[in-house]
């Protein structure tokens, strides 16, 4: 089984920082850069977009909250599970393997 698809992150997303009462996040604006990312791997860059706001808030920052931005650059500094070569070797495996 590959990475899930774009549907299917955007309700993983949605589910996941549905859990989360500080989150301002737009799952729809962050589907695209979840692109080759596991569920883990998504869990893992909003638990760390997470902990950054609760730094703020420990510091006194009562607003604080998890945006489009923080997210963003926890995914990008996200290192995907899946190598892109697996990812490409997998693809090529449905191409091979798929029924018609």
């Amino acid at each position: 089984i590959g990475p899930p698809d774009a549907d299917t992150r955007r309700i993983l997303l949605t589910d996941m920082l549905g859990a989360i009462p500080a989150s301002a996040v737009d799952p729809d604006a962050i589907v695209e850069h979840t692109e080759g990312l596991t569920p883990a791997d998504i869990a893992s860059a909003i638990q760390q977009a997470a902990a950054g706001v609760f730094r703020s808030v420990r510091q006194g920052d009562t607003t604080a909250t998890i945006t489009n931005n923080d997210l963003i650059a926890a995914l990008e500094s996200t290192v995907p599970t899946i190598s892109e070569t697996d990812r490409a070797n997998f693809a090529t495996e449905v191409e091979r393997y798929s029924r018609l």
